[in-house]
């Protein structure tokens, strides 16, 4: 089973939308969701429940943020790795 941490995820959540000085609201328009479900995870309100994966995977992609990261299976964010093309050339970002 998997190990899910509310309070770490609403901990990593609020840094980084206060960080990138965003609302709940704005955030939650550009991830799909209502605020008041953005809010909820960000007061461990799914404490007893996991929120949707597709909106976690939807916040993990608008920060550039692992889901282990954000769900605080690990504690720091590592730089991922460049990716490798076609050709063998790593990807130059």
């Amino acid at each position: 089973m998997c190990t899910y941490h509310p309070e770490a995820l609403a901990a990593n959540l609020y840094g980084m939308r206060s960080a990138a000085g965003m609302s709940l609201k704005e955030l939650a328009q550009h991830v799909g969701i209502g605020h008041a479900t953005l809010w909820g995870m960000e007061n461990c309100y799914y404490r007893q429940r996991c929120p949707n994966l597709s909106t976690i995977c939807a916040i993990a992609d608008y920060f550039g943020v692992s889901l282990d990261w954000l769900c605080g299976r690990v504690r720091t964010e590592k730089t991922p790795a460049p990716a490798a093309t076609d050709d063998g050339d790593l990807d130059k970002k």
